[in-house]
């Protein structure tokens, strides 16, 4: 497992394997291709399949990562069910993604529902759960008491994240925001659960990282919005969510569970509106 706080949605999946499998054989391909090589590493892999005589292949890839042979997937996969996870496909989607797809019998995408029809059109069977995690380990508190306005949990590099918080500051807003890049840094994954129990209200925002794979047209790459898994980690704790607004969003919310903005002058608008009107 990674910890909590580096990637729950990841620990889900492997813990949900471990539910419906006898055994299951978990292999760092970062870190064995690193030690072993390329051809160490597949002869590693064809060695354990054969021993174990594994039928099922669940991979799931770093974000926009081609480290993998895609003809080394190929030859694996024959008499076998490849399933794959793409991260981040609206970024990656177009220059690696597509291709690697092509080899799978299910991909599973924990974001971008539209992406499941392009799949479709190249004939791959695609799904989208949207970001699945453990709510064991997201839950109200008993007798939570909100003591905190606003709050922010995530990186501040990513869209205009950090332009949003600045503007909110400058307009009176008590916001508190928590990790990469903010004055509380990173918190455990405990303390970001108490968090979501203690905030009025939890932003979340739909931008990703720069990204300039396209380098002659990175603004335009630069605009992609995606689904993120915090307004579900959010919500299995019973904390309201603002979120800037993302096509398919209503695929997991209904209009009544959520609210959504889609500048920084209306996420003003209703941050003011909402810590005047509690019961709302």
């Amino acid at each position: 497992y990674h910890s909590d706080l580096a990637n729950p949605i990841y620990n889900a999946y492997i813990k949900g394997i471990q539910a419906e499998c006898e055994m299951i054989h978990f292999i760092d391909y970062f870190d064995q291709i690193a030690a072993l090589g390329k051809k160490g590493f597949e002869e590693q892999i064809i060695d354990i399949l054969n021993k174990e005589k594994i039928n099922l292949i669940f991979i799931i890839f770093v974000s926009g990562d081609p480290t993998i042979d895609p003809y080394f997937l190929q030859k694996i996969a024959k008499n076998r069910f490849m399933a794959m996870v793409f991260w981040d496909t609206e970024q990656f989607f177009e220059q690696i993604d597509r291709y690697y797809a092509q080899l799978a019998d299910l991909v599973i995408l924990p974001a971008n529902y539209e992406y499941v029809h392009k799949l479709r059109l190249l004939g791959v069977n695609a799904i989208c759960p949207f970001s699945l995690f453990d709510a064991s380990k997201y839950k109200p508190h008993e007798n939570k008491k909100a003591s905190i306005d606003v709050s922010f949990v995530g990186e501040v590099t990513k869209g205009k994240r950090k332009e949003y918080i600045e503007y909110l500051q400058e307009n009176g807003i008590n916001i508190e925001s928590f990790g990469i890049g903010t004055k509380n840094g990173k918190v455990s994954f405990e303390k970001v659960v108490d968090i979501f129990n203690s905030s009025k209200i939890n932003l979340s925002f739909t931008g990703t990282y720069d990204n300039n794979v396209y380098a002659y047209c990175s603004n335009i790459n630069n605009r992609i919005m995606q689904n993120k898994g915090k307004p579900i980690e959010i919500s299995l704790c019973g904390g309201f969510v603002l979120t800037e607004y993302v096509s398919g969003i209503e695929k997991v919310f209904n209009e009544k569970d959520i609210d959504t903005f889609t500048s920084k002058e209306e996420l003003l608008k209703k941050i003011n509106f909402y810590l005047q009107n509690n019961e709302q």
